[in-house]
């Protein structure tokens, strides 16, 4: 499992965030939390949480543990 990142914000759109790891880009869905921290071109660092269904896989990212707890609470 992926718990954090930490790289270079390369994008951002209405509901995800590119992060570039390494010369790996990795998209998550984030929470407002997480939007507010993470500036195009900037360094950000993001708690993970990786949910994986039949139908795909989906990366969220949060600001703090405490965030990405309350998520997996609520789901």
């Amino acid at each position: 499992m992926i718990a954090y990142i930490r790289g270079r914000v390369l994008t951002t759109t209405a509901e995800t965030i590119i992060v570039d790891v390494g010369g790996v880009g990795y998209e998550l869905y984030c929470s407002g939390g997480a939007f507010s921290k993470a500036a195009a071109g900037g360094t950000v660092e993001l708690y993970t949480y990786l949910q994986m269904k039949e139908d795909g896989m989906t990366l969220f990212g949060f600001a703090s543990p405490k965030e990405k707890e309350l998520f997996l609470k609520l789901t």
